[in-house]
């Protein structure tokens, strides 16, 4: 399909309603295969692979580990699920690079308030018909997330300026450095960069 974007592999959490596991095993399967091919991902932790009994906490402490030991995490929501909501929320909140994809034959209100709510530029929405449009639709927003990855660096400010990125970023409910992040991509908007 695509070529190799990457020597080295990074890897992904993946996640899904085990019910919809139970529903549609073939695309499951054909979707795993193609994120760790197609998209050059080796997947993290597989859970929907495993025959060996876990107990509640085992199964959440490896899916919070593996989240946070992934470059990306990546989640199929079209069929509600308390755990795949649970996983979404803490990628978000550890500020994980996070794919939520939906349905559109099975959703087709894809207008989730409480998702679409986040202001978090770290996560993305992919709405789809098929698998292959599904496959399709990933390779590419894959490839745009790793084209965001973050980088660190260090920003000296005044007092001023760091009360103003304080005061601020608490009214939007988002951190000084996504506030930098979006005041930045502003300024790059309004002034071409050659």
């Amino acid at each position: 399909m695509s070529p190799k974007r990457h020597q080295i592999k990074q890897t992904a959490f993946v996640t899904f309603s085990s019910r919809a596991l139970k529903e549609r095993p073939r695309f499951f399967e054909s979707l795993i295969k193609s994120i760790e091919k197609d998209s050059n991902y080796l997947i993290s932790y597989k859970w929907f692979e495993s025959k060996e009994r876990r107990t509640s906490k085992e199964i959440y402490e490896k899916s919070l580990a593996s989240i946070r030991a992934a470059d990306i995490c990546i989640a199929e929501a079209s069929l509600n699920s308390i755990g795949v909501g649970q996983q979404i929320a803490y990628a978000l909140q550890i500020k994980k690079p996070t794919i939520i994809c939906i349905d559109t034959t099975i959703i087709k209100n894809t207008s989730s308030g409480f998702l679409k709510g986040t202001n978090a530029s770290n996560v993305f929405f992919v709405y789809y018909t098929d698998l292959k449009d599904l496959q399709k639709k990933l390779v590419n927003i894959v490839t745009l997330v790793d084209n965001l990855a973050m980088e660190k660096f260090n920003f000296l400010a005044n007092k001023k300026q760091k009360a103003f990125l304080l005061e601020e970023s608490k009214k939007r409910n988002i951190s000084k450095s996504e506030l930098l992040r979006l005041i930045v991509d502003e300024w790059m908007d309004r002034n071409t960069l050659s």
